[in-house]
Protein backbone atom coordinates (compact mmCIF):
# COMPACT_ATOMS: atom_id res chain seq x y z
CA UNK A 1 0.00 0.00 0.00
CA UNK A 2 1.05 3.48 -0.72
CA UNK A 3 0.02 4.80 2.79
CA UNK A 4 1.19 5.35 6.09
CA UNK A 5 -0.56 2.80 8.41
CA UNK A 6 -1.43 3.43 12.04
CA UNK A 7 1.95 2.81 14.04
CA UNK A 8 4.39 3.72 11.58
CA UNK A 9 6.32 6.77 12.05
CA UNK A 10 6.07 10.06 10.65
CA UNK A 11 8.46 13.43 10.92
CA UNK A 12 6.14 16.37 11.07
CA UNK A 13 8.69 19.37 10.61
CA UNK A 14 8.49 22.86 12.78
CA UNK A 15 6.47 20.37 15.22
CA UNK A 16 6.50 23.21 17.58
CA UNK A 17 4.31 25.65 15.86
CA UNK A 18 0.57 26.37 15.88
CA UNK A 19 -0.08 23.74 13.10
CA UNK A 20 2.91 21.42 13.59
CA UNK A 21 1.97 20.77 16.87
CA UNK A 22 -1.73 20.63 16.15
CA UNK A 23 -0.98 17.71 13.33
CA UNK A 24 1.90 16.10 15.63
CA UNK A 25 -1.52 15.65 18.69
CA UNK A 26 -3.82 14.23 15.58
CA UNK A 27 -1.40 11.56 14.50
CA UNK A 28 -0.58 10.65 17.84
CA UNK A 29 -4.20 10.19 19.18
CA UNK A 30 -4.90 8.03 15.74
CA UNK A 31 -2.03 5.58 16.37
CA UNK A 32 1.11 6.96 14.66
CA UNK A 33 4.41 7.88 16.30
CA UNK A 34 6.03 10.89 15.57
CA UNK A 35 9.30 12.23 14.92
CA UNK A 36 9.25 16.46 15.26
CA UNK A 37 11.82 18.58 14.13
CA UNK A 38 12.72 21.84 15.64
CA UNK A 39 15.51 24.09 15.61
CA UNK A 40 16.50 23.67 19.19
CA UNK A 41 15.85 20.63 21.08
CA UNK A 42 17.38 22.12 24.08
CA UNK A 43 14.79 24.83 24.07
CA UNK A 44 11.93 22.43 23.47
CA UNK A 45 12.88 19.22 25.08
CA UNK A 46 9.53 19.70 27.24
CA UNK A 47 7.88 18.86 24.29
CA UNK A 48 8.36 15.00 24.97
CA UNK A 49 7.11 14.78 28.06
CA UNK A 50 4.01 16.63 26.76
CA UNK A 51 3.20 14.35 23.97
CA UNK A 52 4.35 11.20 25.30
CA UNK A 53 6.33 8.29 24.61
CA UNK A 54 5.24 7.60 20.59
CA UNK A 55 6.98 11.11 20.03
CA UNK A 56 10.24 12.13 19.92
CA UNK A 57 12.11 15.60 18.74
CA UNK A 58 14.98 15.80 15.97
CA UNK A 59 16.70 19.42 15.73
CA UNK A 60 16.94 20.72 12.16
CA UNK A 61 18.29 24.47 12.87
CA UNK A 62 17.88 25.69 8.97
CA UNK A 63 15.59 23.68 6.82
CA UNK A 64 16.15 25.04 3.64
CA UNK A 65 20.03 24.56 3.99
CA UNK A 66 20.96 21.58 1.41
CA UNK A 67 21.07 17.96 3.21
CA UNK A 68 18.94 19.48 5.96
CA UNK A 69 16.50 16.74 6.31
CA UNK A 70 18.63 13.41 5.40
CA UNK A 71 19.45 12.49 9.19
CA UNK A 72 15.76 13.22 10.14
CA UNK A 73 13.95 11.15 7.25
CA UNK A 74 15.65 7.81 7.95
CA UNK A 75 13.24 5.36 9.07
CA UNK A 76 10.04 7.07 8.51
CA UNK A 77 7.20 6.14 6.48
CA UNK A 78 5.70 9.71 5.76
CA UNK A 79 7.07 13.37 6.10
CA UNK A 80 4.72 16.54 6.86
CA UNK A 81 7.03 19.15 5.87
CA UNK A 82 4.85 22.58 7.77
CA UNK A 83 8.25 24.59 8.90
CA UNK A 84 8.15 27.74 7.22
CA UNK A 85 9.81 31.36 7.28
CA UNK A 86 6.36 33.50 8.33
CA UNK A 87 8.79 36.45 9.72
CA UNK A 88 7.12 38.24 7.19
CA UNK A 89 10.75 39.99 7.08
CA UNK A 90 11.37 42.05 3.98
CA UNK A 91 14.16 39.81 3.51
CA UNK A 92 13.69 38.51 -0.46
CA UNK A 93 15.89 35.87 -0.01
CA UNK A 94 13.16 34.11 1.66
CA UNK A 95 11.52 33.22 -1.92
CA UNK A 96 14.89 31.38 -2.83
CA UNK A 97 15.25 29.78 0.43
CA UNK A 98 11.90 28.60 0.71
CA UNK A 99 11.79 27.03 -2.65
CA UNK A 100 15.31 25.06 -2.41
CA UNK A 101 14.48 23.51 1.23
CA UNK A 102 11.06 21.97 -0.33
CA UNK A 103 12.89 20.76 -3.27
CA UNK A 104 16.08 19.71 -1.16
CA UNK A 105 13.25 17.85 0.78
CA UNK A 106 12.00 15.58 -2.00
CA UNK A 107 15.21 14.89 -3.16
CA UNK A 108 16.48 13.68 0.19
CA UNK A 109 12.66 11.71 0.21
CA UNK A 110 13.30 10.43 -2.76
CA UNK A 111 16.24 8.78 -1.94
CA UNK A 112 14.58 6.47 1.19
CA UNK A 113 12.84 3.33 -0.02
CA UNK A 114 11.23 3.50 2.96
CA UNK A 115 9.09 6.67 2.88
CA UNK A 116 5.65 6.48 1.55
CA UNK A 117 4.40 9.56 1.12
CA UNK A 118 4.94 13.21 1.38
CA UNK A 119 2.74 16.20 2.52
CA UNK A 120 3.69 20.02 1.93
CA UNK A 121 1.76 22.51 4.35
CA UNK A 122 1.33 25.76 2.02
CA UNK A 123 -1.23 28.58 2.58
CA UNK A 124 -4.05 30.70 1.00
CA UNK A 125 -1.79 33.19 -0.02
CA UNK A 126 -0.25 30.35 -2.25
CA UNK A 127 -3.72 30.81 -4.26
CA UNK A 128 -4.19 34.74 -4.11
CA UNK A 129 -3.77 38.06 -2.45
CA UNK A 130 -7.27 38.65 -0.81
CA UNK A 131 -8.46 42.10 -0.55
CA UNK A 132 -11.97 42.47 1.24
CA UNK A 133 -14.71 43.52 -0.69
CA UNK A 134 -13.08 42.38 -4.21
CA UNK A 135 -14.29 38.97 -5.11
CA UNK A 136 -12.16 36.39 -6.01
CA UNK A 137 -12.08 32.43 -6.83
CA UNK A 138 -10.13 29.53 -5.56
CA UNK A 139 -10.21 26.34 -6.57
CA UNK A 140 -7.36 23.14 -6.64
CA UNK A 141 -5.48 24.54 -9.26
CA UNK A 142 -5.62 28.53 -8.83
CA UNK A 143 -2.49 29.61 -7.60
CA UNK A 144 -0.71 33.37 -6.96
CA UNK A 145 0.76 34.34 -9.32
CA UNK A 146 0.64 37.84 -9.11
CA UNK A 147 2.19 37.54 -5.99
CA UNK A 148 5.42 35.88 -7.86
CA UNK A 149 4.87 38.72 -10.80
CA UNK A 150 5.24 41.43 -8.39
CA UNK A 151 8.37 40.08 -6.37
CA UNK A 152 10.22 38.32 -9.42
CA UNK A 153 8.57 40.02 -12.58
CA UNK A 154 7.68 38.01 -15.49
CA UNK A 155 10.48 35.65 -15.22
CA UNK A 156 10.70 33.09 -12.60
CA UNK A 157 14.83 32.74 -13.69
CA UNK A 158 15.29 36.34 -13.13
CA UNK A 159 15.05 37.37 -8.88
CA UNK A 160 15.97 41.11 -9.39
CA UNK A 161 14.15 41.63 -12.37
CA UNK A 162 11.76 43.90 -11.17
CA UNK A 163 11.67 46.01 -8.85
CA UNK A 164 8.40 47.45 -7.00
CA UNK A 165 8.04 49.43 -3.45
CA UNK A 166 5.63 48.86 -0.66
CA UNK A 167 5.72 49.34 3.27
CA UNK A 168 7.31 47.01 5.79
CA UNK A 169 3.82 45.04 6.38
CA UNK A 170 2.86 45.07 2.28
CA UNK A 171 6.36 44.03 1.69
CA UNK A 172 6.56 41.07 3.97
CA UNK A 173 3.37 40.06 3.08
CA UNK A 174 3.63 39.92 -0.49
CA UNK A 175 7.34 37.77 -0.30
CA UNK A 176 5.39 35.34 1.99
CA UNK A 177 2.40 34.35 -0.51
CA UNK A 178 5.44 34.33 -3.46
CA UNK A 179 7.58 32.37 -1.32
CA UNK A 180 4.31 29.91 -0.59
CA UNK A 181 3.05 30.31 -4.59
CA UNK A 182 6.54 29.48 -5.46
CA UNK A 183 7.22 26.04 -3.30
CA UNK A 184 3.48 24.61 -3.37
CA UNK A 185 4.18 25.11 -7.41
CA UNK A 186 8.02 23.70 -7.33
CA UNK A 187 6.91 20.95 -5.25
CA UNK A 188 4.34 19.41 -7.61
CA UNK A 189 6.52 20.66 -11.13
CA UNK A 190 9.75 17.85 -9.55
CA UNK A 191 7.15 15.29 -8.53
CA UNK A 192 6.01 15.18 -11.92
CA UNK A 193 9.45 15.34 -13.69
CA UNK A 194 11.68 12.82 -11.39
CA UNK A 195 8.69 10.48 -10.85
CA UNK A 196 9.85 9.64 -7.25
CA UNK A 197 8.45 6.24 -5.15
CA UNK A 198 6.71 7.72 -2.79
CA UNK A 199 3.00 9.78 -3.10
CA UNK A 200 3.12 13.57 -2.83
CA UNK A 201 0.12 15.84 -1.73
CA UNK A 202 -0.03 19.15 -0.68
CA UNK A 203 -2.72 21.16 1.85
CA UNK A 204 -3.65 24.58 1.56
CA UNK A 205 -4.89 26.13 5.01
CA UNK A 206 -6.45 29.60 5.19
CA UNK A 207 -6.42 31.77 8.36
CA UNK A 208 -6.31 28.92 10.88
CA UNK A 209 -8.14 29.58 14.52
CA UNK A 210 -9.08 27.44 17.68
CA UNK A 211 -7.36 26.25 20.63
CA UNK A 212 -4.12 26.32 21.24
CA UNK A 213 -2.09 22.22 21.50
CA UNK A 214 0.74 23.92 23.77
CA UNK A 215 0.09 27.59 25.46
CA UNK A 216 1.38 26.37 28.55
CA UNK A 217 4.96 26.58 26.85
CA UNK A 218 4.26 28.63 23.14
CA UNK A 219 1.37 30.52 23.94
CA UNK A 220 -0.40 32.27 21.39
CA UNK A 221 1.11 31.51 18.28
CA UNK A 222 0.27 32.98 14.76
CA UNK A 223 -3.16 33.53 13.98
CA UNK A 224 -4.64 32.26 17.47
CA UNK A 225 -2.77 36.03 18.81
CA UNK A 226 -5.69 37.94 17.01
CA UNK A 227 -8.87 36.59 19.22
CA UNK A 228 -5.96 36.97 22.09
CA UNK A 229 -5.67 41.08 21.21
CA UNK A 230 -9.29 41.23 21.14
CA UNK A 231 -9.84 39.87 24.48
CA UNK A 232 -7.03 42.34 25.99
CA UNK A 233 -8.08 45.69 23.73
CA UNK A 234 -6.00 45.55 21.11
CA UNK A 235 -7.46 45.46 17.07
CA UNK A 236 -4.01 45.01 15.86
CA UNK A 237 -4.51 41.18 15.23
CA UNK A 238 -7.66 41.83 13.16
CA UNK A 239 -6.20 44.18 11.22
CA UNK A 240 -3.08 42.06 10.35
CA UNK A 241 -5.45 39.35 9.34
CA UNK A 242 -8.73 41.10 7.49
CA UNK A 243 -11.67 39.21 6.86
CA UNK A 244 -11.30 35.98 5.08
CA UNK A 245 -11.74 32.38 5.35
CA UNK A 246 -10.80 30.64 8.65
CA UNK A 247 -9.98 27.23 9.25
CA UNK A 248 -10.29 24.76 12.17
CA UNK A 249 -6.64 24.36 13.10
CA UNK A 250 -8.12 20.90 14.07
CA UNK A 251 -9.47 19.98 10.80
CA UNK A 252 -6.05 21.17 9.14
CA UNK A 253 -4.28 18.89 11.14
CA UNK A 254 -7.20 16.23 10.26
CA UNK A 255 -6.43 16.91 6.45
CA UNK A 256 -2.65 16.43 6.72
CA UNK A 257 -3.43 12.75 8.39
CA UNK A 258 -6.05 12.38 5.55
CA UNK A 259 -3.61 13.25 3.05
CA UNK A 260 -1.15 11.02 4.69
CA UNK A 261 -3.70 7.68 4.98
CA UNK A 262 -6.30 7.97 2.67
CA UNK A 263 -5.37 5.06 -0.63
CA UNK A 264 -6.72 7.51 -3.06
CA UNK A 265 -5.42 10.41 -2.09
CA UNK A 266 -2.67 11.04 -4.69
CA UNK A 267 -1.39 14.08 -5.98
CA UNK A 268 -3.89 16.40 -4.35
CA UNK A 269 -4.28 20.37 -3.34
CA UNK A 270 -6.11 19.82 -0.56
CA UNK A 271 -7.94 23.67 0.22
CA UNK A 272 -8.37 23.71 3.67
CA UNK A 273 -11.02 26.85 3.77
CA UNK A 274 -14.12 26.41 6.51
CA UNK A 275 -15.98 29.42 5.31
CA UNK A 276 -15.62 33.09 5.27
CA UNK A 277 -15.77 35.34 8.21
CA UNK A 278 -16.32 38.77 9.15
CA UNK A 279 -14.44 40.42 12.31
CA UNK A 280 -17.02 41.45 13.35
CA UNK A 281 -19.38 38.35 13.64
CA UNK A 282 -16.42 37.33 15.70
CA UNK A 283 -16.73 39.98 18.06
CA UNK A 284 -20.69 39.26 18.47
CA UNK A 285 -19.94 35.50 19.36
CA UNK A 286 -17.61 36.72 21.82
CA UNK A 287 -19.30 39.10 23.35
CA UNK A 288 -22.64 36.43 23.33
CA UNK A 289 -20.50 33.84 25.12
CA UNK A 290 -18.35 35.88 27.36
CA UNK A 291 -20.91 38.79 28.41
CA UNK A 292 -18.89 39.45 31.39
CA UNK A 293 -15.81 40.86 29.16
CA UNK A 294 -15.12 43.53 26.92
CA UNK A 295 -13.43 43.00 23.14
CA UNK A 296 -11.37 45.61 21.10
CA UNK A 297 -13.87 46.88 18.52
CA UNK A 298 -12.62 46.13 14.76
CA UNK A 299 -12.89 49.16 12.13
CA UNK A 300 -14.23 46.89 9.60
CA UNK A 301 -15.52 48.73 6.25
CA UNK A 302 -15.59 45.20 4.16
CA UNK A 303 -15.68 41.96 4.37
CA UNK A 304 -14.33 38.86 1.72
CA UNK A 305 -16.36 38.42 -0.75
CA UNK A 306 -14.56 35.23 -2.05
CA UNK A 307 -15.70 32.19 -3.27
CA UNK A 308 -13.70 28.78 -2.62
CA UNK A 309 -14.19 24.69 -3.83
CA UNK A 310 -13.31 23.29 -0.52
CA UNK A 311 -15.32 20.03 -1.64
CA UNK A 312 -12.31 17.51 -1.44
CA UNK A 313 -11.60 18.97 2.33
CA UNK A 314 -15.29 18.47 3.39
CA UNK A 315 -15.46 15.02 1.80
CA UNK A 316 -11.88 14.21 3.19
CA UNK A 317 -13.17 15.00 7.09
CA UNK A 318 -16.49 13.07 6.29
CA UNK A 319 -13.71 9.95 5.83
CA UNK A 320 -12.50 10.83 9.12
CA UNK A 321 -15.46 10.61 10.92
CA UNK A 322 -16.42 14.19 10.89
CA UNK A 323 -19.67 16.11 9.48
CA UNK A 324 -17.34 18.37 7.69
CA UNK A 325 -15.41 21.33 8.82
CA UNK A 326 -16.03 22.70 12.44
CA UNK A 327 -18.07 26.23 12.45
CA UNK A 328 -16.98 29.72 13.42
CA UNK A 329 -18.25 29.35 16.69
CA UNK A 330 -16.66 26.70 17.82
CA UNK A 331 -13.74 27.92 16.48
CA UNK A 332 -13.94 31.17 18.05
CA UNK A 333 -14.61 29.47 21.17
CA UNK A 334 -11.63 27.00 21.75
CA UNK A 335 -9.67 30.22 20.62
CA UNK A 336 -10.60 31.82 23.58
CA UNK A 337 -10.51 29.12 25.95
CA UNK A 338 -6.98 29.11 25.15
CA UNK A 339 -6.85 33.15 25.43
CA UNK A 340 -8.34 32.27 29.18
CA UNK A 341 -5.72 29.37 30.16
CA UNK A 342 -2.82 31.47 28.64
CA UNK A 343 -4.05 34.61 31.07
CA UNK A 344 -3.56 32.05 34.28
CA UNK A 345 0.36 32.01 33.51
CA UNK A 346 2.05 33.82 35.91
CA UNK A 347 4.13 34.68 32.79
CA UNK A 348 2.41 34.08 29.75
CA UNK A 349 5.13 33.92 26.99
CA UNK A 350 4.73 36.49 24.23
CA UNK A 351 2.26 36.10 20.88
CA UNK A 352 4.07 35.64 17.75
CA UNK A 353 2.12 38.03 16.61
CA UNK A 354 3.83 40.70 18.40
CA UNK A 355 7.19 39.63 17.33
CA UNK A 356 6.20 39.74 13.76
CA UNK A 357 4.74 43.26 14.55
CA UNK A 358 7.63 44.09 16.09
CA UNK A 359 9.69 42.87 13.16
CA UNK A 360 8.21 44.92 10.61
CA UNK A 361 8.29 48.07 12.56
CA UNK A 362 11.77 47.51 12.91
CA UNK A 363 12.43 47.27 9.32
CA UNK A 364 10.48 50.47 9.30
CA UNK A 365 12.22 52.14 11.13
CA UNK A 366 16.04 51.67 9.25
CA UNK A 367 14.38 51.33 5.90
CA UNK A 368 12.45 54.26 4.82
CA UNK A 369 11.35 52.65 0.85
CA UNK A 370 12.97 48.80 -0.03
CA UNK A 371 12.36 47.34 -3.24
CA UNK A 372 10.99 43.94 -3.23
Amino acid sequence: MSTVQPGGLILVSGADGYIGSAIVRVLLDYGYSVRGSVRSVSDNHWMISHFGPKFHLVEIPDVNIAGAFEDAIRGVQGIVHVAADTSMAANKSIVTQTVQGTIGLLEAAAKENCVKRVVLTSSQGACVSATPGQPYKINKDTYNDHAVEMVLGRSDSDPDQEAVDYNPLQRGAILYQAAETMSDKKAFEWVHDHEPPFVFNCVVPNLNLGGVELVEHLGLQSSSAAIDGLAHGNSLGAQFFPSQWFVNVKDTALLHMAALTIEEVKSERILAFSASFSWRGIIDILQRRYPNRTFAAVDESAVDLGEVDNSLGIQLLKRLGRRGFRNLEETVVENMEAVIQAESMPQPPRSRLEVVMETIMATDSTVEKESL
